[in-house]
């Protein structure tokens, strides 16, 4: 559940118009915002999909990103796995960062609310709400960006957890993931073409192809981020069923602070 890769945009539009000083300028500028965001719809969210839309219902005072999430990632099945407390915590955490602040303050400037319209192949799927009160608490946090990277994390692993297996392509399928200590790990199986063997004397070429995947997908270089920031490394087991030989490709904390 990661809208947060619209916010760059997002935030330069509101920068433009804070402040606002009264309740009416701030309800205009939302729907400024919306309109400006909307007009580069469809936004690549990466892994997680595509937001068709972002639009501003004035008589509700409603902001809704419209997202079609990627059915390769999230299935209607594991979506509902996950309580919609769960849900909507991890939303709380992808935006209580500094950047978002000022969108957040407009929002409550206005008396609005957020809502994510999640989707699945063009089927809606459920309606994420924060409400006045909820962006009122995010504008109050006192956790700290590792404590909310923690709980946007764990979130995230869950949700990548409900999915498994996965299929990854080329004989590689996730099988887990999840967090311990301060390791984020996911597990993979592999089977022909791919050797644990290849895999061992690739060692330095297949970390470099990982950081690159972070660094080119908004989806990861988010959790990546978010990963540094909560003290973590990412680490990728790989395991040969068959033989039960394995490897590990580690991306330590210092290799995410570059992200």
């Amino acid at each position: 559940m990661k809208v947060k890769y619209l916010i760059p945009l997002v935030i330069s539009i509101v920068n433009l118009l804070i402040p606002a000083s009264a309740y009416a300028d701030a309800v205009s500028d939302l729907a400024i915002v919306a309109k400006q965001v909307n007009a580069q719809c469809p936004l690549d969210m990466g892994l997680s999909g595509i937001c068709e839309s972002v639009t501003f219902d004035k008589k509700s005072r409603t902001l809704a990103y419209h997202v079609n999430l990627n059915p390769g990632l999230v299935t209607k099945e594991s979506f509902f796995q996950r309580s919609p407390d769960s849900i909507k915590q991890s939303l709380i955490a992808g935006f209580s960062e500094d950047n978002t602040r000022p969108l957040m303050q407009l929002l409550y400037d206005a008396t609005a609310q957020l809502l994510m319209d999640y989707n699945i192949g063009g089927e809606h799927i459920a309606d994420v709400i924060l409400t006045t009160y909820d962006i009122g608490k995010i504008l109050n946090n006192n956790n700290s960006e590792k404590e909310n990277a923690k709980i946007y994390l764990a979130g995230t692993v869950k949700q990548e957890k409900l999915s498994c297996p996965m299929e990854m392509g080329e004989g590689i399928t996730m099988t887990d993931a999840y967090i311990d200590g301060n390791k984020m790990i996911y597990v993979y199986h592999v089977k022909a073409p791919v050797s644990i063997a290849n895999l061992k004397a690739a060692d330095k070429t297949l970390k470099f192809n990982l950081l690159s995947m972070f660094n080119n997908d908004p989806t990861l270089k988010t959790i990546g981020h978010k990963a540094y920031l909560a003290g973590y490394s990412i680490n990728y087991i790989y395991l040969d069923p068959s033989t039960q030989d394995s490897y590990t490709a580690v991306l330590t904390n210092e290799d995410l602070e570059e992200l």
